[in-house]
């Protein structure tokens, strides 16, 4: 059988639709991981400084916020790691219930994430697009 053009145009962007998720889906578990890194970097300087009779903040930090877009990209491979899942399941999987900074932040992370098509929502479950 002869393969028309838009039936490899098609199969061809199933196929990088699908890399572009898994490659997304390691980076943001690999970005996570780099965030627990340094937070017990800062712990330790926090620590030394300590020791040293310093108080504040540690050399070099600037801020405690974490960086831009990283609560994304947690909420996203939670999603792709794990399948559909309401909001109240991810909260509870980030370990953000009962703190309504937190809970509010995924709220807004998973709008975000639906209104840049990353995620699709149907019957109030979220799942990686």
């Amino acid at each position: 059988m002869v393969e028309t053009f838009e039936r490899f145009i098609k199969r061809e962007r199933k196929r990088l639709a699908k890399a572009r998720a898994a490659v997304v889906s390691r980076r943001s578990v690999v970005d996570a991981e780099l965030a627990t890194i340094e937070k017990e970097l800062s712990a330790i300087e926090a620590y030394v400084s300590a020791k040293r009779g310093r108080v504040g903040r540690p050399r070099g930090s600037k801020s405690r916020r974490a960086p831009r877009g990283s609560r994304q990209q947690g909420v996203l491979a939670l999603i792709a790691k794990r399948g559909p899942l309401g909001r109240g399941d991810i909260i509870e999987a980030l370990g953000a219930k009962g703190d309504k900074s937190s809970e509010q932040s995924i709220s807004n992370a998973l709008h975000a994430l639906k209104k840049s098509k990353k995620v699709t929502a149907k019957d109030g479950k979220y799942s990686a697009a």
